[in-house]
Order: structure tokens, then C-alpha cells, then sequence
């Protein structure tokens, strides 16, 4: 497939925004302060893949068995650790709600189609350890970051019942600057990495009008490139469309990199936004 110099512009992000050192840099510093700050479980195995493994941050104690939610880092598929976003779980565990944190493979070691696939069987995993684990399986909420939010997508999505995960229940999920449809990046220096096929329609995550199977909310940074924000927008409107509810939230004069810091900041309107899912 042709490259498109176009395209690479809109996704080459670490390009486009020079501050991404500093603000990774900045998550790193938040990160280590919270695992300081909170109790941390490090490294439980969850799933089917060789790197399934979550963190987890129990939130105060409010409850026997508190809500939880489910963090999908990004980094395209290709890069990104459950280690450095850390700090969002402060102000969750401030709500008495516990923070889980995923890992899963990367490409190119696994395709998308594999990613997907352990990511379920990891959500299953930690649904069905729910109780022991001092969670509410009921309550649930899915989010993730860039390509995770593409990930968080794909779980909301999914028929639980025809992988015989009766048990689990996705209360709400939410999606920040997604990466909604691969696709285009087989144009881009990313495909050397990605090795997309040529038909890739069941990768691009499309909401149903089944038991509102969707994101509830679908967060974009005011500062994103074009082709970002058309992703959250074209998600957004066909969510519009299919259930009659528009989950479009714009975060003001924030980019890919730091609208993660709106989620990690309790009195942010990203962070409310979220809160109001449990």
C-alpha cells in the first residue's frame, strides 16, 4: 500500500508535539509518587498472554467490594506500560475505587486481532477473580488512552455471552483521543510495526445499537491533529446515530500526550465526566 505523506504527518504525534518528553516525563514523577503514596499489587497474572498482567490500586475503603476501573494504556499498539500511568488511580482511590492497570503483548511480537483476543480473556479473568479481589463485578468501568481507547472500544463491544463469559458485565467504558479505526496507519511508517492486512473492517471498532454496546463517553483533546479529532468525531456521531445519545466531550487545550493528565486531576471536568460512569 502507497504511503501517504499526509497521514503520517497527522499520526507521526511525537512529531507534531514536541512536549511529549516532558509530559511523559512529568507521569513518570506522578507515577512514582503514587506508588509511594498508595498500596500497590504489582504484576497479578490475568488471561491467556504472556505479558497479562495488571497492577492494582484498592481504592479507600468505603465498601466490601468496591467499583473498578479498568485502565488501557496506549502507545499504538506497539509501545506503553501499565507502569506509567500510575497516577490516575489517586483520585479514583480518593472516590473509594479500585484502579486496575493492563498490560498486554505488542506488536510485532502479535497482531491486533491477538491483542484484542488477550485482552478479553484478561478482562474475563480479572471479572471472574472479581470477589476475591474484594471487587464488584457489577461495577465495572472500561477506559483507555490513544490505542487503548481503540481497546476499551473493542471490549465495549463484545458478545461475553458467545466467548462463554456469562459473568461479565462492562457497566460503562470511555475512550480518550482513540485511535478509533487502524486503518489509515497501514499508509504510514507505522505499518512496518502494525502489519495490518489488507481488510481490516473487523479491527475498526463500531458501535452497535445492541444493550447500548458502546462508549459512554468519547474524550478529545481541543489540540489534537486533524485526523485524531475526525476519529473521536466519526466514533462519536455513529454512537449518535445507532442510540440517540451523543458521547462527544472536547478537553480544552489539551494534545495526545496530556489530556491524560485531565483524567489524573480530581477536580478536572474529564475527571467528573468519568466519575458520573460508576
Amino acid at each position: 500500500m502507497a504511503h501517504d505523506d499526509y497521514l503520517e504527518w497527522q499520526y507521526d504525534l511525537r512529531a507534531r508535539h514536541p512536549n511529549h518528553n516532558q509530559v511523559k516525563a512529568t507521569s513518570h514523577l506522578r507515577s512514582e509518587g503514587v506508588r509511594s503514596r498508595l498500596p500497590v499489587i504489582y504484576n497479578l497474572p490475568c488471561g491467556s498472554g504472556p505479558n497479562a498482567r495488571f497492577d492494582m490500586i484498592p481504592g479507600r475503603n468505603t465498601s466490601a467490594y468496591q467499583p473498578v476501573m479498568v485502565f488501557i494504556h496506549g502507545g499504538f499498539w506497539r509501545s506503553g506500560d501499565k507502569s506509567e500511568v500510575a497516577f490516575l488511580a489517586e483520585p479514583f482511590h480518593q472516590h473509594g475505587i479500585t484502579t486496575v492497570l493492563l498490560n498486554y503483548s505488542l506488536a510485532p511480537t502479535v497482531g491486533l486481532r491477538e491483542i484484542i483476543c488477550e485482552l478479553r480473556d484478561s478482562l474475563a479473568d480479572i471479572s471472574r477473580q472479581a470477589r476475591l479481589l474484594g471487587l464488584d463485578p457489577d461495577a465495572m468501568v472500561v477506559g483507555g488512552h490513544s490505542a487503548g481507547g481503540h481497546l476499551a472500544a473493542m471490549m465495549a463491544v463484545t458478545d461475553w455471552t458467545k466467548l462463554d463469559h456469562l459473568h461479565l458485565t462492562i457497566k460503562a467504558s470511555f475512550g480518550l483521543s482513540g485511535l478509533y479505526d487502524p486503518s489509515p496507519l497501514a499508509r504510514t511508517s507505522f505499518q512496518s510495526v502494525l502489519a495490518l492486512p489488507d481488510n481490516c473492517t473487523d479491527l475498526v471498532a463500531r458501535p452497535t445499537g445492541i444493550n447500548r454496546q458502546a462508549l459512554d463517553l468519547v474524550a478529545c483533546g481541543s489540540l489534537e491533529t486533524k485526523e485524531l479529532k475526525a476519529q473521536s468525531q466519526r466514533y462519536a456521531k455513529a454512537v449518535l446515530a445507532k442510540q440517540g445519545i451523543d458521547p462527544m466531550f472536547w478537553v480544552k487545550d489539551r494534545d495526545h500526550y496530556d489530556i491524560l493528565h485531565e483524567l489524573g486531576d480530581a477536580d478536572s471536568l474529564l475527571f467528573r465526566r468519568v466519575l458520573d460512569l460508576f
